[in-house]
């Protein structure tokens, strides 16, 4: 992300799904329904997340904007806020692939 002149600016090219906006002096990340966001050997990566296997915590109250398709991110971007932000209950890891035991 990169802020010029005030505007929040997604590098969308590298982070397809993820877009971002400067509400109350605050960044806010949004990623776009059925996309999976998480760390793959310690980078950040996004992807289409199969379905069913995603779910998302927070909605977002953006329904009649361009948001409307999005969900708000969590700020603590840690493996294991996102991970458990993204993945369905009983699911986890890499695109919640993996079972939770």
């Amino acid at each position: 992300f990169v802020v010029i002149n005030k505007e929040c600016i997604c590098k969308q090219d590298n982070y397809p799904g993820i877009t971002c906006k400067i509400q109350d002096g605050k960044m806010l990340s949004y990623i776009l329904l059925g996309s999976w966001v998480g760390y793959v050997n310690n980078v950040l990566m996004t992807s289409t997340c199969h379905f069913g296997y995603c779910d998302y915590k927070e909605r977002s109250e953006n329904k009649s904007s361009e948001l409307s398709k999005y969900n708000i991110l969590p700020t603590n971007t840690s493996k294991e806020a996102i991970d458990e932000f993204i993945c369905k209950e009983g699911r986890t890891g890499i695109l919640c692939g993996d079972c939770l035991p």
